[in-house]
């Protein structure tokens, strides 16, 4: 949803790059604070081509037959058989609900409202101020209708497929969702890993190698990944304009 409120920045956002946090061990009861901080673009880069790797990896194992991952990933244990044709097709239309969204989300372009001179009058102020409080809901709007005609249009394309097309593009679509998943989940294990320091110049990382945090135990490295992606969606909110939101 866009966003258009000119008069309201949270300027306080600048300052929330980088945080400090308290780890407790239950078993010792011993506290240890941790630093964090966005990571850089050499680093993104580093977490982003070590995501795909890992991502590209899974992909060539899901596709291989009787893989273990395939058979875990539920890919070939669901049965469908003609008679079950709209089940798979609404299977197949949920998996794709997020790129049927994104795709209205980028057709839709609604005019944002025209900021009158600065000698306007009051009501004609008023009434601009209205328009852009009204704009984020009326866009909201705009890309639901626009995403339910996308996905009357993708319906109607896969009730015209045969069952054996229909079920590659289901295994196609539930494949790559979970490649999206994983390649996620490792970029977000990196970013982590970088982003972590055990000194408040941030000049030590807080584990020596990728791989120590990789062994570290798991409700550690799920909250050091919590912790990052907080951080990351607090610079998300800095600004409320066009350009930062689309």
């Amino acid at each position: 949803m866009r966003d258009i409120e000119k008069n309201d920045v949270n300027v306080e956002q600048l300052f929330k790059w980088k945080k400090a946090f308290t780890i407790d061990d239950n078993l010792t009861n011993e506290s240890i604070t941790l630093y964090m901080r966005l990571i850089g673009d050499a680093d993104v880069g580093k977490a982003r081509a070590y995501a795909l790797r890992q991502s590209a990896n899974l992909r060539k194992a899901l596709k291989t037959p009787d893989s273990d991952e395939r058979v875990s990933s539920l890919i070939e244990s669901l049965e469908f058989k003609e008679d079950t044709l709209e089940n798979l097709i609404n299977l197949i239309l949920l998996l794709k609900l997020e790129d049927l969204q994104t795709r209205a989300l980028r057709d839709i372009d609604i005019p944002q409202p025209i900021q009158p001179d600065s000698d306007a009058g009051l009501e004609e102020q008023e009434d601009y101020q209205k328009e852009i409080d009204d704009y984020p809901k009326k866009f909201a709007e705009a890309v639901t209708e626009k995403a339910r005609e996308l996905e009357d249009i993708e319906k109607k394309r896969l009730e015209s497929l045969e069952f054996d097309k229909l079920y590659k593009e289901y295994e196609s679509q539930m494949i790559n969702r979970i490649c999206l998943e994983e390649m996620s989940n490792r970029f977000y294990e990196m970013a982590s890993y970088y982003g972590t320091y055990r000194d408040k110049r941030y000049k030590y990382l807080a584990f020596p190698s990728f791989e120590a945090f990789q062994n570290a135990a798991t409700p550690l490295k799920e909250r050091l990944i919590i912790e990052y992606k907080n951080l990351e969606l607090g610079m998300g909110t800095l600004k409320k304009l066009p350009e930062a939101t689309e």
